[in-house]
């Protein structure tokens, strides 16, 4: 085990869309990014090569609870997307600050040609008091990490 001080906690955070801080957000799935490869073929008989293709992106997840009065941002970024067929209109950056105990940014990720393209309400049960959480899935088109 790490005895090391200075770990980066993953609960300090704070969530950018288009320029605009999103409040409430209590969990970010970070979207995955991997090479999609290009196959080469020398036509001779020996194995095809590999090399480093075109990067792939997952999703970036955003879940946040639900406040009396709270910021409509995402939901009224998904309502757009379902009504406007060119997605090119209504991309947006998001930003994703991990901070410090001290709110200090350790380093950013940010994400460019965004669109809220799914929003899942949250569950109702009589049962239970858990705060309501809503989830929007947003897809990216790029991603770079800055220190």
């Amino acid at each position: 085990m790490s005895t090391t001080s200075n770990l980066i906690k993953s609960s300090y955070f704070k969530v950018e869309y288009g320029g605009k801080e999103i409040p409430t957000v209590t969990d970010v799935d970070l979207p995955t990014m991997e090479y999609e490869p290009i196959k080469h073929s020398s036509g001779q008989n020996v194995p095809d090569s590999e090399s480093q293709g075109i990067p792939r992106y997952g999703d970036l997840i955003v879940k946040r609870d639900m406040v009396e009065g709270q910021d409509t941002t995402l939901y009224k970024a998904f309502e757009t997307a379902q009504t406007t067929p060119d997605t090119g209109s209504i991309k947006k950056d998001v930003i994703v600050y991990v901070k410090n105990v001290k709110d200090k940014t350790i380093w950013k990720l940010k994400m460019s040609g965004c669109w809220v393209k799914s929003y899942d309400p949250p569950d109702l049960v009589s049962t239970h008091s858990d705060t309501l959480t809503e989830t929007f899935t947003i897809s990216i088109d790029e991603m770079k990490q800055e220190a």
